[in-house]
């Protein structure tokens, strides 16, 4: 990486064992602004009864510049909620340089490793990844997480990975429940096929996993109170049950940004049998989400191709071209195409028309006023 002219050195440091340094001028920076533009954010969200439990955010800059100023924002800020940034951690080919995250035990106060930032130079990425214990700290905060949230909507930033978890401590939601709900087929999805289920046991307790480990979204449901190894005379050691719902990126489902503000909705709309959890929570699609995004941008697009194309296909329209001709003339088909099942074009082309007809709608009553 260059030397800023806005006063802003960075170097990667041997004796820092690839650590990270950078100092900056921000006043003087122009390259920032992403970085120290909106540092607290005004927007609010209910209080959630499931928690971010682990967490994979990646934030594309702009620039190396601003990468080193996102780092340099990122150490005090994890700071103030005692998690110390160590020099360290595991580096590879892609994140040639590593920051450890440490936050104390509850009890002993040493440092336990929480987390990590990491960076790849040449693409300006940074990686944050913070652990259950490191999400835990986070969420003793008001709006941490939204503060991520901020971030990475300047930053482009991209969710990779969530888990959002519950506990259930009555007894009631145990893995016997599970396992008839999962006859019920209150587990599977609205299409596609059954979904693996797997059983572990060991001296920890007893977990279900439901689906795979490489796909999209799986859920588990462990024994808690096993697990902390709680005193057999404590009604928790029985009673306590996790159901964790695990979410990957993937290209044509890519996670939103607020799972990280509004876990409860998308941890009840990833399966029917979680909404037996958190009565009274609006479902989240992550798919629906999707589809609104693209149908958003299709419409978008179609209404920017009247303006800019509508009159010459008008034209072509009234002097004798039929709609299969001129589509044959002018349409483009991308090279690559990403599979759709015909459920899922069916929602896109009516979430579309929806939009479409709505900006119409607007436009029509803005034009009679």
């Amino acid at each position: 990486m260059s030397k800023s002219k806005h006063k802003h050195q960075s170097m990667i440091s041997n004796d820092n064992k690839g650590i990270i340094q950078a100092t900056q001028n921000p006043a003087q920076s122009q390259t920032n602004k992403g970085v120290n533009g909106l540092l607290k954010s005004e927007q609010t969200y209910p209080k959630n009864k499931s928690k971010i439990d682990t967490l994979y955010l990646h934030f594309n800059c702009s620039n190396g510049t601003e990468c080193l100023a996102l780092i340099d924002v990122l150490k005090p800020w994890f700071r103030k909620m005692n998690i110390t940034s160590i020099a360290g951690g595991k580096a590879s080919k892609q994140w040639p340089d590593s920051i450890l995250l440490k936050t104390p035990h509850a009890l002993s106060q040493e440092l336990n490793t929480c987390g990590s930032i990491k960076l790849n130079p040449e693409l300006h990425t940074i990686k944050v990844h913070l652990s259950g214990q490191g999400c835990e700290v986070l969420a003793r905060f008001e709006d941490a997480f939204v503060q991520l949230v901020t971030w990475g909507q300047q930053l482009n930033g991209k969710l990779m990975g969530v888990h959002i978890a519950l506990d259930d401590q009555s007894g009631k939601y145990n893995l016997d429940w599970v396992t008839k709900a999962f006859g019920r087929k209150n587990y599977f999805p609205k299409s596609g096929p059954r979904p693996e289920k797997g059983i572990l046991k060991n001296k920890e307790g007893k977990s279900f996993q439901i689906g795979k480990d490489n796909s999209p979204k799986n859920i588990l449901i462990y024994e808690k109170g096993k697990q902390l190894n709680l005193p057999t005379s404590d009604p928790l050691y029985k009673n306590w049950t996790r159901h964790e719902v695990r979410f990957k990126n993937i290209k044509r489902q890519p996670l939103p940004l607020d799972m990280l503000t509004q876990p409860d909705g998308y941890f009840v709309g990833a399966y029917k049998a979680n909404k037996a959890l958190l009565k009274g929570v609006e479902p989240l699609s992550i798919e629906q989400v999707a589809i609104n995004k693209t149908a958003k941008s299709i419409c978008d697009k179609v209404l920017y191709a009247k303006r800019q194309c509508g009159k010459t296909l008008g034209t072509l329209v009234h002097i004798g071209f039929s709609p299969e001709n001129i589509l044959k003339a002018t349409a483009r088909i991308p090279r690559q195409r990403i599979p759709m099942s015909e459920e899922y074009k069916s929602n896109l082309r009516y979430m579309t028309e929806r939009f479409i007809n709505a900006e119409q709608h607007a436009s029509h009553k803005q034009g009679a006023c």
